[in-house]
């Protein structure tokens, strides 16, 4: 049995492709899974770092390199969000 996650995390889509297609599709089937598994979905602590080529054409090797650092986990701002929690004035 794999270990149940704590919540799934799409990876976020260029800004550009964003506005041809209209949607994410990693975020979509992201919220469908989570509603299916009743999983928290967590689109805003990580970010894309830069825009990337098309993969499609391109072949394992290449595809790999386009991707290489692209998604970062925004770890301050979840710190301060924890922080924020652990608060005794939010009772957690």
């Amino acid at each position: 049995d794999l270990p149940r996650p704590d919540c799934l995390i799409p990876v976020p889509l260029a800004i550009k492709r964003l506005r041809q297609r209209g949607y994410n599709q990693a975020a979509m089937l992201a919220g469908w899974l989570g509603k299916q598994l009743q999983l928290p979905v967590d689109e805003e602590h990580v970010l894309r770092s830069r825009e990337t080529t098309a993969q499609q054409g391109l072949d394992a090797k290449a595809r790999k390199r386009n991707l290489r650092g692209i998604v970062s986990y925004d770890l301050q701002n979840n710190l301060n969000t924890a922080k924020t929690l652990e608060h005794p004035e939010y009772g957690m």
